[in-house]
């Protein structure tokens, strides 16, 4: 039975705060070097090449953060292990499991940063169990309270800005839960209410919040993250569920260079491209991550017997195989299209009238550029291509692969 919200809510230990103690200051920010076209006529300057990779720089800022990191990861740990013994009476457990795991490991935190464009805010994080996550109560008034006692109060981050200008602040919490009755939110301040979203597709629930330490300076304040799960049998779900399917969905949907095309065109192969991996993780969804999920909330929030079959029958596993090589043989025809049309002779021509007009209607153009260079240019953005091909195909080589293993573990047997 899902438990009702109390109403006595103590509101003054989540309300807004009026001050900055708990905003992170912002992450350094480090200019990357990265190829460029640059017309500026001086000679042997139309295509810059980058003196450090991103992959340089995103190592060589891990590798200098690090022993600050851990040293902040077992704090956090310390603390989240001295809050659930204190409230181990209202159902809240720490997983001795991952005690020294608070720190995000290397390829993981440059692999997402790599994919979001921005530092992850998850480079410290842990798990707390309890089986009542529908008792917000419990977050509201137990917790957080209980954080805070140990120098930890949620992270504000903006909700609305007018230019640079911050105009509104909200707590980073997040309710990632299904059963939660309208009734029971409206019982919550507004500044929590706002904090409630859905389920992700797969049926993942959980709650989700970042804090601050502000036993240290401003300036050295990061993000922590503290997700809550049901319990030990939903973590091993997420675990599986993000090995099995989300890695592969994750990989095809926002590492492809394909996949990033905003609003392709019906029929065409960047389009197909993006149905099939929709379609795709769809039937992973359905049949793999959603029962999961189903049966170990069975068993850690209502104490049942997982019930759900979970598997692809044959059927199934021929059209995962039958849409993964879609995906990768619309792949090898989209960078064909696209190879060709950099290869048309017809661009000569087009560069020269260009240059041509400009000149002649007196616009500020640097007559030093010439179409040699141009050409020369062209000639880097088809190795870009290629380059950007073989990518594309390593990534769903590797996706593949991963979901023979998908297959192997989950499949129906003969």
């Amino acid at each position: 039975m899902i438990l009702g919200i109390t109403p006595n809510i103590k509101t003054h230990k989540t309300s807004m705060p009026k001050c900055s103690n708990n905003v992170a200051s912002p992450l350094n920010k480090r200019c990357l070097t990265a190829d460029t076209v640059s017309f500026t006529g001086n000679k042997g300057k139309l295509v810059g090449k980058a003196t450090n990779t991103f992959e340089d720089l995103f190592k060589d800022y891990y590798e200098e953060v690090l022993p600050q990191r851990e040293i902040m990861g077992r704090r956090f740990v310390n603390a989240l292990k001295s809050v659930a013994e204190e409230l181990k009476e209202f159902g809240f457990e720490f997983p001795k499991a991952i005690e020294d795991k608070a720190v995000k490991g290397q390829e993981a935190y440059i692999d997402k940063w790599r994919r979001s464009g921005s530092r992850p805010m998850d480079s410290v994080r842990s798990t707390l169990y309890n089986k009542n996550l529908y008792d917000l109560n419990l977050i509201l008034t137990k917790l957080l309270p209980a954080m805070e006692d140990n120098g930890y109060k949620l992270l504000l981050v903006p909700e609305e800005r007018t230019g640079r200008r911050v105009k509104n602040w909200m707590l980073d919490l997040d309710f990632r839960l299904k059963d939660i009755a309208p009734e029971m939110i409206a019982k919550l301040p507004p500044e929590i209410q706002k904090c409630i979203s859905k389920p992700q597709k797969s049926g993942y629930e959980d709650i989700q919040m970042r804090f601050v330490d502000t036993t240290l300076k401003p300036k050295d304040r990061i993000p922590q993250e503290l997700i809550i799960l049901f319990g030990e049998n939903y973590s091993k779900a997420k675990n599986d569920e993000h090995y099995y399917v989300y890695e592969i969905t994750r990989d095809l949907k926002d590492k492809l260079s394909v996949s990033q095309i905003e609003s392709p065109q019906m029929h065409s192969h960047e389009k197909r491209i993006q149905d099939n991996i929709k379609i795709l993780r769809d039937l992973l969804n359905n049949t793999i991550s959603k029962p999961l999920y189903i049966n170990a909330k069975a068993q850690d929030f209502y104490g049942e017997e997982p019930t759900l079959p979970v598997g692809l029958s044959k059927a199934q596993v021929s059209a995962l195989t039958g849409l993964m090589e879609g995906i990768r043989s619309r792949i090898v025809l989209y960078y064909k299209a696209e190879l060709d049309k950099l290869k048309n002779a017809s661009l000569v021509e087009e560069v020269e009238k260009l240059l041509s007009t400009a000149q002649k209607s007196s616009e500020k153009t640097d007559k030093t550029v010439s179409i040699s260079e141009v050409l020369e240019s062209n000639e880097q953005l088809i190795e870009n291509l290629k380059k950007q091909r073989n990518e594309d195909l390593k990534i769903v080589k590797d996706a593949q692969k991963r979901l023979m293993e998908t297959i192997e573990k989950f499949g129906e047997k003969d």
